[in-house]
């Protein structure tokens, strides 16, 4: 949980188990050494609660500005009758127009501009599937210059599962057939997914005979005759089979991009391997691209290995990563970042990501199955699917674009209809219209957003 490594860990007597770690098998005798605040859930929360205190939104224009407009222009109302009277006008025709100026500068326009667009907006991404908790973030997400995202369950598919099986000469269904027949007698996590993969499929695994497991190195039964060897290379070793050199050197590849490798053989030779690891999840190398087009850095950070967290940010196209990561650490890289001035990002899937969520500028959930990761992200994506994000940054754009647009319809109304006001061109009934109409353009701007059917 709190690092997110898919991949299995041995642990032994004295080491340090986290809370939240899935044991696969065995028996543990635990000795609790932290409680409460100090256990790693309680500092995490605390790290969390700590950014989400300091985030201070900043105010809008349109706030800033009606602070000072509506005594502005009470006070030119007030002027304006008062110097039309000392120039002779009557006091009915003086009071009329200060009334005019009143109406036609009604602030309704300036001060819906802003939320009417952010409340479609929301409604816009509800329907998409995206909820967005901090309705400032849709005009945040614009100004990201650097994205962060967690590895383990946000750009790859976070299962420690079988990827490939590699033969040298036997077809890749009869590999897996006999390969499966030995290990449904095992216990251990890669047997049994080995299993549940001739399964998937549809392949009848047959019971091996005189199975033998032989700790730390692999198992080997008869098959339809045949004695099958499956483990690691002091195995294949230990049954005098050597390993062909590009099987060999197919498999050192293999694993210097983090995978793990099986292998497997009978008949005295090694007949080829199983390749584990996780992988990435769909549209993930197309969407770094794009966020490369768009000039954003993009950053992957995990608490799995530096070499398997070197090998996916290569795969993904990210170009900077960390690896062994723990929770603090993600919200200290994104720390030093904003000390660097840059506006960043995170995404994240997981509660080892909640402190780091809500430390960035904008963070973005990836499946919000916990009320913590909600609470510390400001937006929540319900599918646990990263290429939205492209879809978040697209609905920015178009969120701005009509705050922007609405303000420019309110001051560009109040800058042409209360000079005529003063003027006497307009009197109030028109101005009552016009202040109306201004509205109705505002609103009318944010319904075009609403009804859109992508961003």
């Amino acid at each position: 949980m709190l690092t997110g490594e898919p991949k299995p860990v041995r642990k032994r007597p004295g080491d340090d188990v986290m809370g939240g770690v899935l044991l696969l098998n065995g028996e543990m005798r635990l000795r609790t050494s932290r409680v409460g605040r100090e256990s790693s859930l309680g500092q995490m929360i605390t790290l969390m609660q700590e950014a989400l205190n300091q985030k201070n939104p900043a105010e809008l224009l349109a706030d800033r500005i009606t602070r000072w407009f509506v005594p502005a222009i009470l006070v030119l109302a007030g002027v304006t009758a008062l110097s039309l009277r000392i120039q002779g006008l009557s006091m009915e025709e003086a009071l009329l127009r200060g009334l005019t100026v009143l109406l036609i500068s009604c602030p309704c326009a300036l001060g819906m501009a802003t939320p009417i667009v952010k409340v479609a907006a929301m409604g816009l991404a509800r329907s998409r599937g995206i909820l967005i908790r901090d309705p400032g973030a849709c005009e945040r997400i614009q100004t990201l210059d650097t994205l962060v995202f967690d590895k383990t369950g946000t750009l790859t598919e976070g299962n420690f599962s079988l990827q490939e099986v590699i033969t040298a000469a036997s077809p890749e269904p009869e590999a897996l057939f006999r390969v499966a027949s030995v290990e449904m007698h095992s216990d251990h996590f890669l047997a049994k997914e080995i299993v549940r993969k001739a399964r998937e499929e549809s392949l009848k695994i047959k019971e091996a005979q005189g199975f033998e497991a032989i700790e730390g190195m692999g198992g080997k039964g008869l098959v339809e005759g045949r004695e099958v060897l499956v483990g690691n290379r002091r195995f294949m070793n230990h049954g005098n089979m050597d390993i062909p050199a590009p099987l060999e050197q197919k498999a050192q590849s293999l694993e210097s991009k983090g995978m793990t490798i099986v292998f497997f053989g009978w008949e005295k030779e090694v007949q080829g391997c199983l390749v584990f690891g996780d992988s990435l999840k769909r549209g993930v190398r197309e969407m770094i691209q794009k966020l490369r087009s768009r000039g954003i850095a993009t950053w992957l950070v995990s608490g799995d290995s530096q070499q398997t967290t070197r090998a996916v940010a290569a795969e993904s196209g990210v170009a900077n990563f960390l690896g062994q990561a723990l929770p603090q650490d993600k919200v200290e890289l994104i720390k030093s970042l904003q000390q660097k001035g840059h506006r960043v990002g995170m995404a994240g899937d997981g509660i080892n990501d909640a402190a780091a969520l809500a430390q960035a500028d904008v963070g973005f959930a990836l499946g919000g199955s916990t009320h913590i990761l909600r609470e510390a992200s400001d937006l929540t994506f319900l599918a646990s699917d990263p290429t939205r994000i492209l879809e978040a940054i697209d609905l920015s754009g178009l969120t701005v674009r009509a705050i922007r647009q609405n303000l420019c319809f309110a001051f560009l109304y109040n800058a042409i209809g209360i000079p005529l006001a003063i003027t006497g061109v307009l009197n109030p009934l028109v101005a009552v219209l016009a202040m109306f109409a201004s509205s109705l353009t505002v609103i009318g701007n944010a319904l075009r957003i609403a009804r859109k059917q992508n961003f």
